[in-house]
């Protein structure tokens, strides 16, 4: 039957299994982000959303090449527009407006940046630059970082359109599009693996538009392939290409050994993901060296398993209301959950722990619901009388843009200006190391460690303060993890934290920062993580930081074979230099598991996050105060901010991965 609109109506039921993925996909998102441990690969539900728009969007390009043997490349995009800028411009006008009320003069110049380069859709590659940014080495975490994955999508709903176009309407050939698709995403995969052992960062390989593309690009050719076979994307049979077009027939089931190997292949790749969302580390080498494209290849077992066997165990198992339900506001779901992770922190809510999740999952749930059921359904089914999106998007788009660039920023002293105080201020009197015990934990020993510092103004009497503006703290992917709750204990910490950062790496850091005009008091170094560490390189460090007053190594806990090594290295090396000292977070974590660690026994979280900024407090302590940069300053109005700019992907206070 064909519908008024003459686009054949499909099954419904065929279509719920993708929703229910969707859901599956949307909840490994929200949940990674939320910091549940039991789905450390959450970020890979990204990947599942980008096969599945891979699928889709070449889908409907093949229908209606089907029916009408043309493609109306401006009705395309006019439904794209229709279909995901209302949330977006609500997104963006929201936070934009709750920054500049909460947020301090640098966390509006950050969101400022980041909402144009997500009005232009090129907010992936912003994240790469920005990387490289000095200011935004020490950003606060970004309340639209996670649009980086609606820009790629968005630049291939541009160039794929036309591909189509271009193929179907000129060669007239799905047979051409179907190794089109295929052979570029095998190039995509094959950019990141030769970009991965170039040893480009990780931000570069998994922002990039060339090296992600893969994931759609693998959806299109299993659609593609099924037009080829005489289905449409919702598995129904129809003429193939010569013979009577119109509405599908309907499908029949797959029989005998072919039912039972899809069903089993389908099962098997369900498997394999659930596995991979639940263990698999977002920094692992081999998922930047062919591990994504396999991901992508099951997503697309998965969906022909869901697609050709609708009434099979695996469809019927994503069919579950639930997961239907959250599929079918996934995108508003995926859209707001970022904002309100950042927003509802343990500083603005009170709440820490479980109450801290649920308040959040309970506040995603009803914002994605309101935007939902009030502007996206509505605006989708043109309840509303709206422009023609060739008038609207360049009008709201332009005034977007004017209102960010013209508001005024907030009152209150820029993290610019902190770090400029702190670099006018004189440099802190020579201060001698105190015995361990006398009245004060050592940095050598955790014996006489009582548990978190709570006090602002850490008192020495007779030495100079040390500030927290004052500290540089460089690291691995444990940095990245650690800044916020070292800022709370130092507030103005600069921390530089890198996945995968090595030791030989260290000189180089502190050179950039010494060269940007910031010279430290006190100097952290927190590496070890991804290797070992040779004499030599501790020397090239203490080398490097000549004219620092103290420099403090953190041992490590990391149950690979380098961490005795490592250890006894620093333990070995740290007392042949008068200014050097060592906190012992491998004696000090000794004994905790799960309410310290990750599931992976080396990233802390939670109470171990804070035990360890408190112990590098103590240690500092030991040799000079810290104060506040500003003690009076008010919370919401002069924050400092001190994380990466851009999260690499599988840290523990992860950027969003859709």
């Amino acid at each position: 039957m064909v519908g008024q609109t003459g686009r054949p109506k499909v099954d419904p039921r065929r279509l719920c299994g993708l929703d229910g993925l969707r859901g599956v996909a949307v909840t490994a998102v929200v949940l990674f982000h939320s910091g549940i441990h039991l789905v450390r690969g959450g970020l890979l539900g990204v990947d599942i959303f980008f096969v599945l728009s891979g699928y889709l969007i070449t889908g409907l390009l093949l229908d209606e090449w089907r029916r009408t043997r043309t493609l109306s490349l401006r009705g395309f995009w006019e439904r794209r527009a229709r279909r995901l800028l209302p949330a977006l411009f609500a997104v963006l006008a929201v936070v934009t407006l709750v920054w500049q009320r909460a947020g301090s003069p640098d966390d509006v110049q950050t969101v400022r940046g980041d909402a144009l380069a997500t009005l232009l859709y090129v907010a992936n590659w912003h994240s790469v630059l920005a990387a490289h940014g000095y200011f935004t080495l020490f950003a606060a975490p970004s309340p639209l970082l996670h649009t980086w994955s609606l820009a790629v999508e968005e630049q291939f709903y541009l160039v794929w359109p036309l591909v189509a176009w271009l193929v179907l309407t000129r060669l007239r050939s799905a047979r051409v599009l179907v190794w089109a698709a295929a052979l570029g995403a095998c190039a995509s995969a094959g950019a990141m693996v030769g970009l991965s052992l170039a040893g480009l960062g990780a931000d570069r390989l998994y922002y990039g538009t060339d090296t992600r593309v893969q994931a759609l690009l693998v959806g299109a050719a299993l659609v593609t392939g099924l037009h080829l076979s005489g289905r449409d994307l919702a598995g129904h049979r129809f003429g193939v290409e010569g013979g009577p077009l119109g509405a599908p027939e309907p499908a029949t089931e797959l029989g005998g050994w072919p039912r039972r190997a899809l069903s089993m292949a389908g099962v098997l790749a369900a498997g394999l993901l659930t596995w991979m969302c639940t263990s698999v580390d977002g920094r692992s080498a081999w998922l930047y060296r062919g591990g994504f494209l396999l991901v992508a290849v099951a997503v697309a077992v998965v969906i022909t398993a869901i697609v050709l066997m609708p009434y099979g165990p695996l469809a019927r198992g994503l069919t579950v209301l639930p997961l239907v339900a959250l599929g079918r506001v996934s995108y508003g779901l995926y859209l707001w959950h970022w904002p309100v992770i950042v927003l509802l922190d343990e500083d603005r809510t009170g709440l820490a722990g479980w109450r801290l999740t649920a308040g959040r999952l309970v506040a995603i749930l009803a914002v994605s619901a309101l935007s939902y059921h009030l502007l996206e359904r509505p605006i989708r089914e043109r309840r509303w009388r709206t422009p023609r999106p060739w008038f609207a998007v360049p009008a709201l788009t332009a005034a977007l843009v004017v209102a960010l660039v013209a508001t005024p920023l907030p009152s209150g002293p820029s993290l610019r200006s902190a770090f400029d105080a702190a670099d006018a201020a004189p440099p802190a009197s020579p201060v001698h190391r105190q015995p361990v015990g006398a009245g004060t934990s050592g940095p050598h020993t955790s014996a006489h460690y009582s548990g978190p510092v709570r006090d602002q103004r850490l008192a020495a009497p007779g030495s100079v303060p040390v500030t927290g503006g004052q500290v540089l703290a460089i690291g691995d992917s444990i940095m990245l993890d650690l800044a916020t709750s070292l800022r709370r204990v130092l507030p103005g910490v600069r921390t530089d934290g890198v996945v995968g950062r090595q030791w030989d790496t260290a000189p180089g850091v502190l050179a950039r920062h010494r060269a940007a005009g910031f010279f430290p008091v006190v100097l952290i170094v927190e590496l070890g993580t991804n290797g070992p560490v040779t004499p030599a390189e501790f020397n090239a460090v203490m080398r490097a930081a000549t004219g620092i007053r103290w420099v403090v190594f953190v041992t490590v806990r990391e149950p690979r074979p380098w961490q005795n090594q490592v250890n006894a290295t620093l333990r070995a090396s740290v007392p042949r230099f008068p200014h050097a000292l060592l906190a012992d977070w491998f004696t000090r974590s000794a004994g905790h598991g799960a309410d310290w660690f990750y599931t992976d026994d080396v990233h802390p979280v939670g109470a171990g996050l804070r035990a360890y900024a408190d112990l590098l407090l103590t240690t500092i302590r030991a040799v000079s105060p810290a104060t506040h940069v500003s003690p009076a300053a008010p919370r919401n109005g002069s924050r400092s901010r001190a994380t990466a700019a851009v999260v690499p992907p599988g840290s523990r206070r992860p950027g969003p991965r859709r």
